[in-house]
């Protein structure tokens, strides 16, 4: 009997209480963005995000381990030697401490 109820049950538990907004589009899902200022200071433009300055505003292309897409991130950063390798691993990885390297205020997939 326990098995009967349990089978019954059973599509109930793994479907959920799924929940779809119709005016959800998929291209909002392909990434997120965040605001930053930009000052033009002596003919250079600095950019501000959360108290910090950077001179480079960097776009980095690549594919990320066992991604169906490249993905780009656009960073905010003082090192003209940082690579997509570095980035992709601080947006995926699991140390949340904050970098004063870099700030990503762009993310997105690439369909191409």
């Amino acid at each position: 009997m326990k098995k009967k109820v349990v089978f019954c049950l059973l599509p109930f538990m793994l479907a959920g209480c799924a929940h779809i907004d119709p005016d959800l589009n998929n291209k909002d899902l392909t990434g997120y963005q965040i605001d930053y200022d930009i000052s033009n200071e002596s003919g250079q433009n600095v950019y501000h995000v959360n108290g910090q300055e950077y001179p480079l505003l960097l776009r980095l292309t690549g594919r990320s381990a066992n991604a169906a897409y490249d993905s780009y991130y656009i960073v905010l950063t003082s090192n003209t030697e940082l690579s997509f390798k570095e980035v992709d691993a601080k947006f995926w990885g699991s140390h949340l401490t904050p970098t004063e390297d870099f700030v990503i205020v762009e993310y997105g997939l690439v369909y191409e």
